[in-house]
C-alpha cells in the first residue's frame, strides 16, 4: 500500500476512530476500497485467532483477549468513544471544568472494575 494511502487511513482512524472507513485491499479485486473498520475488524478477529495459535498461544488466552475486541467491536465502544460520550452528557448540566473533573472521576472508578471498556457504563 503507497504510504499516501496509509496517511490517509491514519488521519481518518484519527478523527474518526472505531468508526472510521478506510483504504484496504479488496480480497476479490486487485484495487484498494474504502472499508469500515469495524467490519473489518470483525473480518480480521478469525485471522489473529489462527495467528496466534500458529504461534503457541493458548487457545483459551487468545479467546479472553480476543473476546475483549470482539464485544469492543459489537458494542461500537472505544476507550476514547467512551470518554467522548461521557463528556458529552456530563457537559449538559455541567461547566468544562466540572464535567473534566467528573469524567476522571467516572474513568478512575470504572478503571477499579477491571472491566474492558466495552463493559463500561
Amino acid at each position: 500500500m503507497p504510504f499516501s494511502y496509509a496517511n490517509y487511513n491514519f488521519y481518518r482512524a484519527a478523527e474518526y476512530g472505531i468508526h472510521s472507513k478506510i483504504l484496504w485491499p479488496n480480497p476479490e479485486a486487485s484495487e484498494l476500497g474504502e472499508v469500515p473498520v469495524l467490519k473489518l475488524l470483525e473480518s480480521l478477529l478469525p485471522v489473529a485467532s489462527q495467528g496466534l495459535e500458529s504461534i503457541g498461544v493458548a487457545r483459551e488466552e487468545a479467546e479472553k483477549y480476543l473476546g475483549i475486541i470482539a464485544r469492543r467491536i459489537e458494542r461500537g465502544v472505544s476507550g476514547a468513544q467512551w470518554q467522548l460520550q461521557q463528556y458529552e452528557a456530563l457537559s449538559e448540566t455541567h461547566d468544562s471544568d466540572t464535567a473534566s473533573h467528573l469524567l476522571l472521576e467516572k474513568y478512575y472508578e470504572q478503571s477499579l472494575a477491571n472491566l474492558p471498556v466495552a463493559e463500561w457504563e
